[in-house]
């Protein structure tokens, strides 16, 4: 009799921890999932405002846009269409520069920059020459610090997200972007054009020939 007794009233007891750890379960589920909500369950308004925030401005991009890049130039002047393809990065104070010139799709050489002198690649060697550039183009239409000086302070027009117009007395620059940078250039004079394909911004560390 008396064992039976014992059996039972722990039998009670164990089935009264069982309530209360199950009931302390519930509790911890219930305020914790609450909490979770809370930080999922936020106003679209405010989630957008979020991403906005962090978005890149078109100012941002301008800044961050340094001679120091991969390019594709393809130039029309008059009636010959040049394309330069390559990479250019800042040295110290100075420009270095390397790629491969096509006129009209037929490749005439490669060429090498470095502290304003021009050369032409010949079998791994140098030949030093004037310019690499056709008397006819205007290298300053495909130097990023020169472009920028051209369009500071001036007012653009936005054709899309990611357009910028500008219309300057003699050309039109247009100016192209995605969510993290300049991606194109365009200089428009009259029937002639310069566009810049750029990539990589800032992200070059050595020119080789």
């Amino acid at each position: 009799m008396n064992n039976d007794g014992g059996d039972k009233i722990g039998a009670i007891v164990k089935l009264g921890l069982w309530l209360i750890f199950i009931a302390v379960l519930m509790i911890i589920a219930r305020f914790g999932g609450t909490t979770e909500n809370k930080d999922v369950e936020k106003p679209q308004d405010e989630i957008k405002e979020n991403e906005s925030n962090n978005k890149k401005s078109y100012e941002d991009k301008l800044k961050e846009l340094v001679n120091n890049y991969a390019y594709t130039y393809e130039i029309k002047v008059g009636n010959d269409i040049y394309t330069y393809i390559g990479n250019k990065m800042i040295d110290e104070s100075y420009i270095k520069e390397s790629g491969y010139i096509r006129k009209n799709n037929e490749q005439l050489y490669n060429y090498f920059i470095d502290n304003g002198y021009s050369y032409q690649v010949n079998n791994g060697g140098l030949d030093k020459v004037d310019t690499i550039y056709d008397v006819k183009i205007d290298a300053n239409y495909l130097d990023a610090s020169q472009i920028k000086s051209m369009i500071h302070g001036k007012e653009y027009v936005i054709e899309n997200e990611n357009s910028y117009i500008y219309n300057l007395d003699t050309k039109k620059i247009i100016i192209v972007t995605n969510e993290e940078s300049v991606t194109n250039i365009e200089v428009i004079i009259g029937e002639d054009y310069y566009k810049l394909e750029i990539s990589g911004i800032g992200l070059v560390k050595e020119i080789k020939y």
